[in-house]
């Protein structure tokens, strides 16, 4: 596994480790009162990304990764030895006491909203750890679709004197359940001849299409994946909470590696999410007062946890509504002036027409690709939380004992509403760090 060390000038340093989507290990020195922000900037610049805002920095807790307020200071969420020891951060083996991970916290249904290379490679980087992880029941067609994708992506073309077919290691690729249920023999023999399907298919249209596939429904990967329990008595995790762009998925689990989808709610059907000590509850909207679906989780850290990472996704996918809206409208435009260079091919013809040719949509969305949303409304509590609706109609309940998000509009489409060109200026502001 390889590693890299950056630096953050500052009198007192700190090391911090960072394991990025490659696997690759970064060790940052940064200042003992130094934010997250510090290192999640020095991580963005490293890999030469600007469109920050899909991603964050993450704590792994038993298996689920937790996001970090990147405004926080980072001494807040380590051990006392990290502020006030004597060494750099590190214990007494010489390993760092803070490890983060650089993950997507913000997915997306509209692939079109990855503008860069850098940024849908990293988001194609992120879904292939999904495949491998998640566990998803799903058609044995679709893994081998996907898996092939990824090796016309990391290997190139398939050639048959070059590769053979030990050119890849399964369990790096596929979920656990297809190599418990196929073998190795079965799928190193069958994988390449879908692979050698995608010849001369470049890098970035390899991702592309993997990015695609991995997000369709039923089955998408783009998503994150928490444990809970469906009674209050259980022993064990029977049940997960997938948190998306679209909504949010309940799923049972079938046996020890696979999940089953059973339940979604679209953000536009949520009347109320709510959390009460380790109680997790989905009220769905227009439904009568008994229609709740109630979860549990260990503790209520966690349970305030997902009710907060249910805020920031649902008004996240709002926040880059007015993105999607330019990118769609710029790729009109191309589509126009194309034909109108089309008709009018001599170039005196189309200047006198008013017309010009842009090949590259990137220039013009410049300015919304250099920001991080700042998606935490400043008007909720440290108990309370709200989620905007599509109307943007916000409900606060102060209260302690009311820990609680409401929808209160009724529901609508999450694109194309007029209502929410108008919404917007409520937003709380965009930050960049």
């Amino acid at each position: 596994m390889s590693s890299l060390t950056l630096h953050h000038s500052g009198k007192k340093r700190k090391v911090v480790n960072v394991i990025l989507l490659d696997g690759t290990q970064c060790l940052i020195n940064v200042d003992v009162k130094s934010k997250f922000h510090d290192v999640f900037n020095q991580i963005a610049t490293q890999l030469c990304l600007r469109e920050t805002e899909y991603f964050g920095l993450s704590q792994k807790k038993e298996g689920e990764y937790h996001f970090l307020p990147l405004e926080e200071k980072i001494h807040k969420f380590a051990p006392k030895s990290w502020k006030s020891g004597n060494s750099e951060g590190l214990d007494t083996d010489g390993q760092p006491l803070v490890s983060l991970y650089f993950r997507v916290q913000f997915y997306v249904d509209q692939i079109v909203l990855l503008r860069e290379k850098v940024t849908r490679h990293l988001y194609y980087l992120q879904l292939k750890d999904n495949i491998h992880n998640y566990g998803h029941v799903s058609t044995e067609e679709k893994c081998f679709q996907l898996v092939s994708y990824a090796l016309q992506a990391d290997s190139g073309n398939y050639v048959k004197s070059k590769h053979g077919s030990q050119y890849f290691d399964p369990r790096e690729y596929f979920p656990a359940w297809i190599c418990n249920k196929r073998g190795k023999d079965y799928i190193c023999k069958n994988t390449p001849l879908i692979h050698q399907d995608l010849h001369n298919l470049s890098k970035s249209e390899a991702e592309f299409k993997f990015i695609r596939e991995a997000s369709i429904s039923p089955a998408a990967y783009n998503l994150h994946f928490y444990r809970l329990k469906k009674r209050k008595t259980d022993k064990n995790w029977n049940a997960w909470l997938g948190i998306c762009a679209k909504g949010i998925e309940i799923y049972e689990e079938v046996d020890e590696s696979l999940k089953n989808l059973i339940s979604t709610f679209l953000w536009p059907d949520i009347g109320k999410l709510f959390f009460e000590k380790k109680k997790f509850e989905i009220r769905a909207a227009g439904a009568p007062e008994g229609r709740k679906f109630a979860y549990y989780t260990d503790c209520d850290t966690k349970s305030k946890y997902l009710l907060q990472l249910c805020k920031q996704t649902h008004m996240f996918q709002l926040a880059i509504h007015p993105k999607l809206m330019e990118i769609r409208h710029l790729e009109e435009q191309d589509k126009k002036r194309y034909r109108e260079l089309y008709i009018y091919s001599d170039p005196k013809d189309l200047k006198a027409h008013g017309g010009s040719f842009r090949g590259s949509l990137s220039p013009s969305t410049k300015s919304v690709l250099n920001v991080r949303y700042s998606v935490v409304s400043n008007a909720s509590s440290n108990t309370t939380s709200g989620i905007a609706s599509d109307k943007m109609t916000i409900s606060f309940e102060d209260e302690e004992h009311n820990r609680e998000i409401m929808i209160d509009s009724p529901p609508m489409s999450m694109f194309g509403t007029p209502s929410q060109n108008n919404a917007f200026s409520t937003l709380p502001k965009i930050c960049q760090y």
